[in-house]
């Protein structure tokens, strides 16, 4: 036994020598990353068949040569997918840009303002631009829900959907088709909210086409012996906002007189309130019906011929 501790006390100056050799030097990795970052195919450590011939590390002599080679390892691989995403985004960009441009057919017709039209179709949504002909010096077009009134010398530069939506945002140019509809839906009941000296507020819209919000609804409030309903008609292009709301502001006694001629529909289907005692109250809501949608035209018509109802400065 004591000749095997000798034996091995003797060969502890040869590992440790055999070992500082086996260590890279700075270079050595440097050149070894390079290579590494250049090359998608990682080699995989071979296995060692001995478990005794691994070198054990430990916490206080840890290589530091091994964990800088890691961490540059791992700035490499993060950069290459870095590389791999901006790749693909890239790719996406330039299809979906080769995707919305028109037929040649269409921008020849469009360089001439002649009427012609082309349409794209998705899974979800479908793209139609139409041109109506020349109006003026101004090419006019129809895109989805807008008309596009396009200065000639604008025309050679139109060359996809893309550009249109651009154009959109230009209210010199643009302009919101569906801009006289408005949701008067409970109008009646509105009215009559006033009466009471409540707060009416109808049903809200918010509808979402390509990157154009339009938003609609109505609210009543009676401020100062003053009746007002604001019919909201809203437009949001890519951050910009075009604003077509409404007010009716309607004199109290003008709205009493126009109450009048609708009070049986008043009894029959507005909101009841029943007190039912220690406080509590019982409340019907107000019935919407064939009959009270007729009620809502004719009110909203009435209200325009009168002049009651002008656009918010």
């Amino acid at each position: 036994m004591k000749l095997f501790y000798v034996f091995v006390l003797t060969l502890l100056p040869v590992l440790a020598m055999a070992d500082e050799i086996s260590q890279p030097d700075a270079q050595n990795i440097t050149g070894l990353l390079e290579n590494k970052t250049n090359t998608t195919n990682i080699q995989e450590p071979e296995a060692v068949d001995n478990v005794d011939e691994m070198p054990l590390l430990s916490p206080e002599n840890t290589d530091p040569v091994m964990e800088t080679e890691e961490a540059n390892d791992d700035e490499a691989t993060q950069l290459l997918k870095k590389q791999t995403t901006d790749d693909i985004r890239s790719q996406v960009i330039t299809e979906r840009q080769q995707y919305n441009i028109f037929p040649h057919s269409f921008i020849t017709s469009l360089s001439k303002c002649q009427a012609d039209k082309t349409i794209k179709k998705t899974l979800f949504i479908a793209e139609k631009a139409e041109i109506i002909g020349r109006e003026k010096n101004r090419c006019h077009i129809e895109y989805n829900f807008f008309d596009l009134y396009v200065p000639m010398d604008i025309l050679p530069n139109i060359h996809s959907f893309d550009d249109l939506q651009t154009l959109l945002k230009n209210k010199d140019i643009a302009q919101y088709k569906n801009v006289p509809d408005y949701d008067y839906k409970g109008m009646l009941f509105a009215l009559s909210a006033c009466r009471k000296k409540t707060d009416y507020y109808g049903s809200w819209q918010q509808q979402e086409d390509l990157n154009v919000v339009t938003m609609r609804g109505m609210s009543a409030e009676n401020v100062d012996d003053v009746c007002e309903i604001k019919l909201t008609n809203k437009v949001d292009v890519d951050g910009i906002l075009y604003d077509y709301s409404v007010t009716c502001r309607i004199p109290d006694t003008d709205l009493q007189e126009i109450l009048n001629l609708y009070s049986e529909l008043l009894e029959k289907y507005d909101q009841k309130r029943q007190v039912l005692g220690l406080g509590k109250v019982n409340v019907t809501p107000a019935q919407h019906n064939a009959e009270t949608d007729l009620a809502d035209k004719e009110l909203m018509f009435y209200l325009q011929q009168k002049d009651y109802c002008l656009p918010i400065e």
